[in-house]
């Protein structure tokens, strides 16, 4: 989906991610990039509401690499990977390394969206929920969504499901000779599609 669909779309959700390590002296003190993924946290067989990363600063270990020498007076936790892989360019060969790495607390500041998305597609994969589970409505920051749609894909097809005015679920599918009908039982999804509230 994200190859032949989402990634001619995603853009629009894209935010950034600013990160410090709590560490004065860790080599990574800083990470900034951006990210358009956006996923569903499920509590208690329930979907939070809103999206955490936009309400909340996250807490994580750094994972810095402080390289190859032990950093013996290092003012923070730090742990042995020696799985490390690293690339010879001469060789072109990968082979693994001992590289010590940062374990002080990561602090991921709160985000907002670059642009006023005019829906999100938000990856629910990993529970495998029926739309009528999703969390309705959902704040992402500031903005206000509410499922539209949602969809499953079978790898080499996918399968619609949709949410009507009138709270009414159909499915479409292309080689059901129904074409868009009500659903028997609950058809589970792995993404949804949520339409910006205005």
């Amino acid at each position: 989906m994200d190859e032949i669909v989402f990634k001619f779309v995603k853009p629009l959700q894209t935010y950034p991610l600013k990160s410090k390590c709590t560490c004065s002296v860790c080599p990574k003190l800083i990470r900034e990039t951006t990210s358009h993924e956006i996923g569903l946290i499920k509590t208690t067989s329930i979907y939070l509401n809103f999206v955490s990363a936009f309400t909340t600063p996250n807490e994580s270990l750094c994972g810095g690499n402080l390289g190859r020498d032990e950093p013996l007076d290092y003012p923070a936790d730090y742990m042995i990977d020696d799985q490390h892989p690293s690339f010879d360019p001469e060789t072109k060969l990968t082979h693994l390394e001992t590289r010590y790495i940062c374990q002080a607390t990561r602090i991921t500041q709160i985000t907002k969206l670059f642009h006023r998305a005019p829906f999100i597609i938000a990856n629910v994969e990993n529970d495998k929920p029926c739309i009528q589970e999703l969390a309705d409505p959902l704040f992402v920051g500031e903005h206000e969504y509410s499922v539209s749609a949602a969809i499953k894909n079978t790898g080499d097809h996918f399968i619609a499901m949709i949410k009507s005015n009138n709270n009414q679920y159909y499915c479409f599918n292309d080689l059901d000779s129904r074409g868009c009908y009500s659903p028997n039982g609950f058809v589970t999804v792995d993404f949804a599609i949520y339409v910006l509230k205005v």
